[in-house]
Formats: structure tokens, sequence, C-alpha cells
């Protein structure tokens, strides 16, 4: 791929983080990480990944400003605080400050159209975002039994099926897919902005985009960072969010002639 007769430099693609403590002599550290799964699929898929921290609501857009497109990173339970619902029993590692944090990055993302790829939380994140609630425990709802199930992120867990013509069927060249399914929250009432384009069997959303869309944004309910290695519909939905990122980088090119990042 060629820019100007040159070589196109690697789109950036920010992660979101999640936050552990760790000790070390002693001391304890609170730090913020993503996998490696992450970078490794942006990598893969020909992107350059760096690291976004919880940051201020005012330096959202200058965050946004530094990446050519962002994921959204699976991680702990959003705070019910966010769509104005109580607390039910088994919440697991609650972070208001990214919740707050990540709905205005995303935001940000909605008005300058960067490209955005959500995972698992990053989907349920979406939701929240654009008005929409969630469902705090699957493990209390037999219907959905097999979403909470321990299994290795490798491994597929049950297939979803893909709405025709959706972003993510472009994407993943396919109506119906295998994937792996860890998590114990869920979509409930969908923001009004979105759409459903995947369901499980058992009816769980598995994927939303925009209702209109004019800009590449797609979340998953599933992990494709640990299933891209293996599994090429996997890898592809990483290269689309690529591809689109690379897009969004020409077009600002294109209206700001004489910029370059």
């Amino acid at each position: 791929m060629t820019e100007n007769g040159n070589p196109a430099a690697r789109p950036v693609i920010g992660i979101t983080t999640s936050s552990t403590e760790i000790s070390i002599e002693g001391e304890l550290l609170h730090i913020r990480y993503a996998p490696t799964v992450y970078t490794d699929a942006v990598l893969r898929a020909g992107g350059l990944p760096v690291h976004l921290p919880i940051a201020p609501s005012a330096e959202a857009d200058e965050l946004l400003a530094l990446v050519d497109g962002i994921i959204l990173s699976g991680g702990g339970d959003i705070s019910p605080a966010a769509y104005g619902a109580p607390a039910e029993d088994g919440l697991v590692d609650v972070e208001p400050a990214r919740d707050l944090a990540e709905q205005d990055l995303l935001r940000c993302a909605a008005e300058c159209h960067t490209p955005v790829l959500g995972i698992c939380r990053g989907l349920q994140l979406m939701n929240v975002a654009f008005g929409g609630t969630l469902r705090q425990d699957l493990r209390h709802e037999t219907v959905t039994d097999h979403h909470p199930k321990h299994v290795p992120d490798t491994v597929p867990a049950h297939p979803v099926i893909i709405e025709p013509g959706s972003l993510l069927a472009t994407a993943v060249a396919a109506e119906q897919i295998d994937v792996n399914s860890t998590h114990h929250q869920a979509v409930d009432v969908v923001g009004r902005p979105l759409r459903v384009t995947a369901r499980s069997f058992d009816g769980v959303v598995e994927a939303l985009e925009l209702a209109e869309p004019d800009f590449w944004m797609v979340g998953v309910q599933w992990h494709p960072e640990a299933m891209e290695a293996r599994h090429q519909a996997q890898r592809r939905l990483f290269r689309a969010l690529i591809e689109a990122s690379l897009a969004k980088r020409s077009a600002n090119r294109r209206q700001r002639p004489g910029t370059f990042r």
C-alpha cells in the first residue's frame, strides 16, 4: 500500500487499558495494561498499537488526535450507575473512572468519525454511551447458560448469526461464524443510534453497529483477539479496522493538505 508514491505508514490504533495492582517489595503499585493478544492482533493486521490511559474528559479529543482508530478493549464490568440502574449481585472489577473516560473517547470518535472496534466490555460500553442498558449477570438466566462458562479464549463456544450486508458481515466475509464466549453481562436495551447485527441462537446480542453508519464502528461481544491467530474470520475483523483507519487518515489529509502524522 502506498501514499504519494511512498510506502504508507501503518495506522496507529489506540487500545484502551484495564487496571490492576501489584506488590513489589512490599509496595503496592497501581498499573494499567492491555493483554498482549490485542497488540499482537493489531500488528498482524498491519497496524501500530499504542495503549491509551484513562484521561480527564477535556483531554479525550487530544488523545484521539494521536491515533487513526481505537479498540475499546475487554475488562471488568461497567458500573450500573452509568446507565441509571441499581447494582445487582455479581459485579466484578468495576471502574467508574474508566467508564466515563471511555464514553468521552467514544463520543469524540463519533464526532470526528474515527473507526472503532469494541470488544466484549467495549461493545457494552458502546451501548451504554449511546443510551442503552445492560443485563448485569447472565448466570441468573438459564436461557443463556452457555455464555458464562469458563472455556479457553482460543476455543469457539457457539456460533453467531450475522445480519447480511452489515459492516460485520462484510468484515468477516460470512453470515455465521463460531466465537468464544466467556462474558457474564450482555446488552439489554439497545442504544437508539445502534442496531443489532449479530445474535447467538439464544437471542443474546453479539454485535452492534450504528443504525445509519457514516463511519466504521463495530462492537462484538466475543474476544476476536484471542482467536485471530487461528481463525481467518476473526483476523479479517482486525484487518477491516486497519483499512477503515487508513481510509480515515487519507480523508483527513485531503481535508488538510500539507499536514501529516
